[in-house]
């Protein structure tokens, strides 16, 4: 069965609803710190949840059903979380097929089909693009129909109608992407590509962002992420604007990369400051006009990998991680770590320095339920005599007060200044945060979701 026949969405709503709604009971979430428990209804489907994706700002999440766990074929399902219904369910092989939720539906991709699906399961447009990157701030697809080619088109996300057409190189995929103040959108790809998304107006500037190794070698050389080290993927996700912006398996820019000895991502993070954008590939840093001008431009000391650019007053800090991306999407490793500092007015060459890796954590009081935050370096998280155990990690910022930690499965909602809101008692797989709900995959494969208020 093709990608097409196989998203033909045998999922309407009327049979599809009342086959597959979700189930409720209570469930004892956790315990507020004066001792009062937290009961919520939990949702279950009959069906084993691998994962699950949300959109922020939309009540709703998309459900990966799958037999067993790291299985690719399955089921994906699109459920609202605030009407407590599963709205469809459709076919899906998760290691070839790819998804994205918007504000319109859920754009899915399989073999050379790309469809828009709303949320009553109705297919509203179908086309082909190969990669694609869906725009939400002014409603556009952008994407392609070969990868191998520089055409780039923008289609209506609401109606698959072409709006534009263009050109820029983007075999390797999308490294990063910025929103300007202007309303441009700039892209870093095989070139970096300023964009307005609604008119295709575009300029581009030549850049080297992957390279095809002599050496096969380095498809051994893997790198962890423990601990989020200083190269750990955890880190880099964090420098790069809190995702992991790659070709394969990307959030935003969907398709299989082609090249399987190709080193990509081989880039720092497109950065805005004082309305001048700040990047640089393997062997150049920029500063630039959101129309790409060089305002000025500098030879990195070293050929870089993959890296990151941050300001401090009139102080550009450049850190080059060593790593790069394979076809896979692991991380490994390839050129010498290296970290310099800039004059970001000039591009005049300061000084090197070794980055400080520092991360909040909380450490949890041995003798009772009490937690100290704390600013940790990779040093300190991974030398010897490091506390790990009572160590607990943010797995996210709950508004402007609250996080989510956690170490291993043991999940908590404290405050900044490590005050307990709730202790789970539930064994937490995923969570996600939608408006002001709280929402939760556990280990028992349900789904619940509370409000933070109720806190």
């Amino acid at each position: 069965m093709n990608g097409k026949e196989r998203l033909m969405l045998a999922l309407i709503l009327a049979m599809q609803v009342l086959a597959g709604q979700a189930a409720r009971d209570s469930l004892l979430v956790g315990v507020r710190p004066d001792g009062t428990e937290l009961w919520t209804e939990e949702h279950h489907f009959d069906k084993r949840i691998e994962r699950f994706d949300v959109m922020p700002g939309k009540p709703q999440m998309c459900l990966n059903f799958v037999e067993k766990a790291g299985e690719g074929f399955g089921e994906l399902g699109l459920y609202d979380v605030l009407e407590r219904r599963l709205c469809w369910v459709s076919d899906f092989d998760f290691a070839t097929d790819h998804y994205v939720m918007t504000s319109q539906g859920v754009v899915l991709q399989a073999d050379k089909t790309t469809m828009l699906i709303d949320d009553d399961g109705r297919r509203v447009w179908e086309s082909s693009f190969c990669p694609f990157y869906c725009d939400e701030e002014s409603g556009m697809l952008i994407g392609a129909k070969k990868a191998s080619s520089k055409d780039l088109v923008g289609v209506s996300l609401a109606d698959g109608k072409q709006r534009w057409k263009g050109k820029m190189a983007h075999w390797n995929g999308l490294n990063d992407v910025l929103h300007t103040e202007d309303g441009r959108l700039i892209l870093a790809s095989d070139q970096l590509g300023s964009i307005s998304p609604r008119t295709g107006e575009m300029n581009v500037l030549n850049t080297r962002t992957a390279y095809k190794p002599v050496d096969k070698s380095y498809q051994n050389a893997v790198i962890g992420a423990a601990l989020g080290g200083l190269i750990g993927g955890a880190l880099l996700a964090a420098t790069r604007g809190g995702y992991t912006a790659y070709y394969l398996g990307a959030n935003f820019w969907t398709g299989a990369h082609p090249v399987k000895n190709m080193l990509h991502g081989l880039s720092s993070n497109i950065l805005n400051q004082d309305g001048r954008i700040y990047y640089a590939d393997r062997t150049q840093l920029w500063c630039l006009d959101t129309h790409l001008t060089p305002l000025w431009q500098t030879t990195l000391p070293q050929t870089s990998s993959m890296s990151s650019i941050s300001i401090e007053a009139d102080t550009l800090f450049y850190v080059n991680y060593g790593v790069g991306n394979d076809y896979e999407g692991n991380q490994v490793e390839d050129t010498k770590a290296y970290a310099m500092a800039y004059d970001r007015q000039s591009g005049k060459k300061l000084y090197d320095f070794q980055p400080s890796t520092q991360a909040l954590s909380f450490l949890k009081d041995k003798a009772g339920d009490t937690f100290t935050p704390l600013t940790l370096t990779y040093n300190e998280l991974s030398g010897e005599g490091a506390d790990i155990e009572n160590l607990y990690v943010i797995e996210r910022q709950l508004g402007s007060d609250s996080y989510c930690i956690h170490s291993g499965y043991d999940y908590w909602i404290v405050d900044a200044a490590g005050h307990v809101k709730l202790h789970f008692k539930q064994p937490i797989v995923q969570t996600a945060w939608i408006g002001n709900l709280f929402v939760a995959l556990n280990a028992g494969n349900s789904i619940f979701q509370f409000d933070l208020s109720d806190l």
